[in-house]
């Protein structure tokens, strides 16, 4: 440092010598020079420019202002003399100059009233107040070796306490996490004690983040919070600040959410009983999977992290949670689950009512963080049963769950056998019992009034009309809010038999039988007639079984169906007798009976001829053999009128029998009027008859 100062710039005086005095003076314009008005400094102080304080143990000061009038010499030296006591310039000492800044004025600076100097040059000074300086009142004067002096300026000197130091700092370590960063680290939660080392009478002050922590003034303080931690010493006056002490919460291990692991049937979503509060808090998969969950991050280099998963169980008496750790099974042995994944399933934690709660508990050497609550939603397998309840001539009959059902009216109810207000419900039909569609509507309540219940009417009639149709339910358990499907169940299917439209008939191609209607035949008795059932729509799936009956009566006088023989089972049967007859059907899920068929039989109706002798002629032994000797007449021995119509036929060999026209009595006789061209002639009679029908 320098001791004296040499003025530096050449000036240029005709006729004068460079020492020569020429109205020279040095003015300090920025210190007090009334002695009645000290100013207080500090061992240790600066006076230094603020562009360029200087790192020091003591406070910094306003630079010296002064300002140097006429010419001095090149040579001449200049020294800044502080007396203590005061005015005691004898035995000052010369302050360390560190500093000085000239600039040229662009008008008169201010001035103190003792000056009466205005000139063109100022001087800035820095310069350093020995540590050791006497305490007490002082003085301070620039003077130049040319015996020109400056005003005085007074201060009154502090004491210095010696440098502020936190000498501990207990529950904080070196932060791990922050390598480039020179601070510690603390538990979230914890306290960090940091203390001063003291000093007699001093006066002490905490800082946080560079504002003085109100009411800190003990030498230990406790901090709970980060920050940048500084402690000011001082002695009355004179404070000296500590270096900073910087400090951070260690990073939450658990910080954010657990990590879910995406799967199939296993979905992360917001808690439905408390939704909104923390989104994703929840994950919900369906029994018969796992979910898995992650660590939420990895521990940085030089951390190590431990883990420890937990569960929790509701003491019945206190109804407060009772925490206790997750074993899983590795080797065959029960252990704790300390890995950075969990897998959970039905076996490792026991739900109650389907819910559960985890947590993660993390070490990384310095602290132990919790994870907030990650709820578990178990759902089971909706397993369901289709329902149907199906009308009977107009009344909806119980609930049943048959597999088979035979549509005969125009509408049945299928309804599900499971409830719960997860559930989505979807119908789905199948002509063949493999392809599956799902009913567009089975979800609208407008349509089917509840979500798990389809009424089938003639709309799901397929066109063509098949005679079966399937039908199966799926439902599944979704996800609040998001209505992911968790767990899934087909019931089995129903299969529906449409009814189909039949007719028993008589067969074709029986000129014999005489139609009278549609469901009623007429023919004689020495003929048949085959009724025919329908045939099988399916006759490789659901053949069907026949069983024919008429009714017949019994010993009760009442009317009664029987089977109509042994050939009743087929489907075509031949019928010989009057009646009402039915066959019934049986398909395996369809039974019915089909109206009856009339059958009216006609019985032939049958006579004898005889010849009725002509009086005083004897009877022939033979009756249809006569002797034509004039005329012989022929006779039926049954005769019914009206109703009966008589046709007499006589036999001609070349072209065989034909009727005689006017021959339509019971009765004729041949005469000679018949005499044929052959020897013998045959004769007969065909008798009809004109029934109910006409």
């Amino acid at each position: 440092m320098m001791k004296k100062l040499h003025l530096i710039g050449l000036m240029c005086l005709l006729g004068l010598g460079f020492n020569e005095l020429w109205g020279q003076t040095i003015s300090i314009t920025n210190w007090s020079t009334d002695p009645t008005k000290p100013r207080t400094i500090c061992q240790c102080d600066t006076f230094d420019l603020p562009v360029n304080k200087t790192p020091g143990p003591g406070n910094h000061k306003e630079a010296i202002r002064y300002f140097l009038s006429g010419n001095f010499n090149p040579t001449t030296e200049f020294a800044f003399e502080f007396a203590n006591p005061v005015n005691a310039f004898a035995t000052a000492d010369s302050l360390d100059i560190l500093d000085i800044s000239i600039r040229t004025a662009v008008g008169p600076p201010p001035t103190f009233a003792s000056d009466t100097f205005s000139g063109p040059a100022e001087h800035y000074a820095s310069v350093v107040i020995p540590c050791n300086a006497p305490l007490g009142p002082a003085s301070l004067r620039i003077s130049n070796s040319s015996g020109v002096k400056s005003d005085t300026i007074y201060f009154i000197v502090n004491r210095i306490p010696d440098p502020a130091v936190i000498k501990s700092v207990t529950n904080a370590v070196d932060n791990p996490y922050t390598p480039t960063v020179p601070d510690l680290g603390f538990c979230q939660g914890d306290t960090v004690v940091l203390e001063a080392e003291q000093q007699p009478g001093a006066n002490y002050q905490w800082f946080r983040n560079g504002s003085a922590i109100a009411g800190e003034t003990d030498t230990i303080h406790k901090a709970i919070i980060p920050g940048t931690y500084s402690l000011r010493i001082d002695l009355g006056a004179c404070p000296r600040m500590s270096k900073d002490t910087i400090l951070n919460v260690f990073p939450r291990a658990t910080l954010g959410n657990l990590e879910f692991v995406p799967s199939p049937m296993a979905f992360q979503m917001d808690n439905p009983i408390i939704p909104n509060v923390s989104p994703d808090d929840s994950v919900m998969f369906c029994e018969s999977v796992t979910a898995t969950l992650n660590a939420p991050r990895t521990p940085p280099a030089g951390v190590t992290f431990e883990y420890q998963w937990i569960t929790d169980t509701i003491d019945p008496n206190s109804g407060q949670p009772i925490y206790f750790p997750i074993d899983t099974v590795s080797a065959g042995k029960p252990r704790m689950d300390t890995s950075q994944s969990l897998t959970i399933d039905s076996s490792l934690i026991s739900f109650v009512n389907g819910e559960a709660r985890v947590y993660l508990t993390i070490y990384d050497g310095f602290c132990n963080d919790t994870s907030r609550t990650i709820f578990l939603f178990m759902d089971s397998i909706p397993a369901t049963v289709v329902r149907n309840r199906t009308w009977d001539k107009g009344v909806l009959l119980p609930i049943n769950v048959n597999s088979d059902i035979c549509m005969k009216d125009d509408s049945l109810i299928l309804s599900s056998s499971y409830t719960a207000s997860n559930i989505k419900y979807q119908w789905q039909r199948s002509l063949n019992g493999s392809s599956w569609a799902n009913l567009p509507s089975a979800n609208n309540p407008t349509v089917n009034g509840t979500m798990r219940t389809l009424n089938v009417d003639t709309s799901y009639k397929p066109k063509p009309t098949p005679t079966i149709t399937y039908y199966r339910l799926v439902t599944s358990t979704v996800t609040p809010f998001t209505n992911d499907v968790v767990c899934s169940f087909t019931s089995d299917s129903v299969r529906i038999r449409w009814l189909p439209d039949y007719r028993v008939e008589v067969a074709p191609g029986q000129p014999q039988v005489t139609f009278i209607a549609p469901d009623t035949v007429n023919f004689c008795e020495t003929d048949s007639a085959i009724v025919r059932g329908p045939a099988s729509p399916d006759p490789f799936v659901l053949p069907y079984k026949y069983g024919w009956l008429k009714d017949t009566v019994n010993a009760l006088n009442q009317t009664v169906q029987i089977p109509t023989g042994p050939n009743d089972t087929l489907r075509n049967v031949t019928v010989r007798k009057s009646g009402k007859y039915y066959v019934t059907f049986d398909d395996g899920i369809c039974i019915d009976t089909s109206r009856a068929v009339y059958v009216y039989v006609d019985t032939i109706p049958q006579t004898n001829l005889v010849s009725v002798p002509f009086a005083g002629i004897p009877p022939k032994v033979d009756p249809f053999d006569r002797c034509l000797y004039d005329s012989v007449q022929i006779s039926v021995t049954d005769t019914v009128r009206p109703g009966w119509d008589y046709q007499w036929q006589r036999f001609v060999e070349t072209v065989g029998w034909i009727d005689l026209v006017n021959d339509t009595n019971p009765a004729i006789v041949v005469d000679t009027s018949y005499t044929p061209l052959e020897d013998t002639t045959l004769y007969r009679v065909v008798i009809n008859y004109t029934n109910r029908f006409g």
